[in-house]
């Protein structure tokens, strides 16, 4: 990431994955190294995709609602809805990935 994107998060007070804690209305960065497709138990689609930020933490996040999504590794994406839960972790919740992530760069 060039330090020119990384000042224009910062000024839009978009956190890296590794500092957000899940508060509504509070938007987040991250950069996916890697998607696994699964299924639940009643056989729908998602993702879980590890992610990695400024602290160098990589992330899972899972994503619901997977249809026609396309994620594309190694770029840089602005979520505006993720969910953290202490036992499952971070999540999409009921906002599928193309409604929620943008591509940046």
């Amino acid at each position: 990431m060039t330090p020119e994107a990384r000042d224009r998060l910062a000024s839009k007070d978009i956190l890296p994955i590794g500092e957000y804690v899940g508060v509504h209305d509070t938007r987040c960065w991250f950069i996916p190294i890697e998607k696994t497709n699964k299924k639940t138990k009643k056989g729908k689609d998602y993702w879980v995709i590890k992610v990695i930020d400024s602290t160098f933490k990589i992330t899972s996040v899972k994503c619901w609602g997977i249809q026609n999504d396309i994620l594309h590794l190694n770029h840089l994406y602005v979520a505006k809805y993720i969910e953290f839960n202490s036992q499952w972790g971070y999540s999409t919740g009921p906002v599928p990935p193309r409604k929620n992530f943008k591509l940046i760069g």
